[in-house]
């Protein structure tokens, strides 16, 4: 019976740069009894479809066992924010996507492993990639269609941990991170040591500076999507913002009041990760977009 590590997201958390240095490490993985899965993307996606029928569940779940039956090495490793469930649904899908993987899985050892960031962070982020991929709101109209007060991370945690023993908790924060970066934690997670020979693959999917966000926003309104691409890539390689770092967005009273209004379900969010701090995410100072 082989093992089997699953990354579930969530979005915003490096899951690209994650899923980049794991395709491009195979055989340190395979130095390390590991073999990394890469079509768990497609697979998750239909995975969390509500209206899933019978027969293709099944036919998912043969899919899912075939390249786990297939894997060379006896620790099988899937990537995918889609297990985290969908944004917009506030990850509330996370309970009937992992009740199918339990179904999936219902013999194999499953470890799982799942990043969380700030909410504020979270959600700045979130409407820079909305921006880049194409969509011309304004942060205000975002902010009114978003239920920003339903990202209680530990829905996902407690979700999973109905149907799984071994759900770790990680904080998607430099101060919380192994060597302060997402991928050296995730390989420490996975028994590979930080100063392993790892080739690490950086820049593929850098977001974009709060200037290149407001010029995409502008124009997404008056190019088609040939023209937005070649726009992306221009502003990525120009003025893109670095991996940790953030756009603000919200107002300082704004962001005070919407930490506040988490900072109950962080506490106990820290508890279940294991650490013994009152506030797991260090509120470090963010300029008024204003100033």
């Amino acid at each position: 019976m082989k093992q089997l590590r699953l990354h579930i997201g969530t979005h915003k958390t490096g899951t690209t740069a994650i899923q980049n240095a794991l395709r491009a490490n195979g055989k340190l993985l395979a130095r390390y009894g590991c073999t990394y899965i890469d079509e768990a993307y497609e697979l998750s996606r239909r995975l969390k479809e509500p209206g899933l029928g019978n027969a293709a569940f099944v036919a998912v779940k043969s899919e899912f066992n075939d390249l786990v039956r297939k894997a060379p090495e006896d620790t099988v490793i899937f990537s995918s924010e889609q297990f985290a469930g969908t944004i917009l649904k506030n990850y509330t899908d996370s309970c009937f996507i992992a009740e199918r993987l339990k179904d999936i899985f219902p013999d194999h050892k499953v470890s799982i492993i799942v990043y969380f960031r700030r909410q504020d962070h979270f959600i700045e982020s979130a409407y820079t990639q909305f921006i880049q991929q194409g969509q011309s709101w304004s942060f205000d109209r975002f902010r009114d269609f978003a239920d920003f007060s339903s990202f209680d991370w530990n829905i996902v945690a407690d979700n999973y941990r109905q149907y799984f023993q071994s759900v770790d908790i990680q904080l998607y924060d430099r101060s919380q991170l192994t060597g302060g970066d997402v991928v050296l934690d995730f390989f420490s997670w996975l028994g590979i040591p930080a100063d392993s020979r790892m080739r690490t693959i950086r820049g593929s999917n850098y977001s974009f500076s709060r200037t290149a966000v407001e010029i995409t926003r502008v124009a997404n309104d008056y190019l088609d999507d040939t023209a937005k691409q070649r726009l992306s890539v221009i502003l990525q390689c120009r003025d893109s913002r670095q991996p940790y770092d953030d756009n603000p967005y919200f107002s300082m009273q704004e962001r005070e009041t919407l930490l506040a209004h988490y900072r109950s379900a962080n506490r106990k969010l820290a508890a279940a990760a294991g650490t013994d701090m009152q506030d797991p995410f260090p509120c470090t100072p963010v300029i008024d977009p204003q100033d």
